[in-house]
């Protein structure tokens, strides 16, 4: 299931049920869930770009399940199934609260903002193709300086 069919799905039942997908490694849970479990275990809630339009996220590694289904059910919530690879769960507040979204562009911009333009200088300017392996150490132990 793919994850606008997911907020969908979560969204057609008024977000009493809320998802949790395996995806590779992770457990991500989307839009309503997402609040659900930033508010349980403090996870940061992703604000992804996509063609469809934008998806919240939270997610967190496979061996976190366990820690996700406890603060669940200590919150008063239930677990009202578990299939392979999607756990189900009800009785916990999704409500949206806009604060707790991290968008990906505002990162990008501040990650930009902080760079040091002398030390990007210094990267573009740098020949790698006309330098000897020594020189090329040797412009990284100057590059380390300019950072440290």
């Amino acid at each position: 299931m793919k994850e606008l069919e997911l907020i969908e799905k979560q969204k057609s039942g008024d977000n009493k049920y809320l998802y949790l997908v395996k995806v590779g490694m992770f457990y991500h849970a989307y839009d309503a869930a997402a609040y659900a479990i930033s508010r349980l275990m403090h996870y940061k809630i992703k604000r992804k770009h996509r063609r469809g339009g934008d998806v919240l996220v939270a997610g967190f590694p496979i061996s976190g399940i366990q820690k996700a289904i406890s603060m669940i059910t200590s919150a008063g919530g239930k677990i009202s199934e578990e299939a392979e690879g999607v756990i189900i769960f009800t009785g916990v507040d999704a409500s949206a609260d806009e604060n707790m979204v991290v968008d990906d562009k505002e990162k990008e911009i501040k990650e930009t903002v902080s760079i040091n333009y002398p030390l990007v200088d210094a990267i573009k300017s740098f020949d790698l193709m006309n330098s000897s392996p020594m020189n090329a150490m040797h412009f990284i132990s100057v590059l380390k300086s300019m950072v440290s």
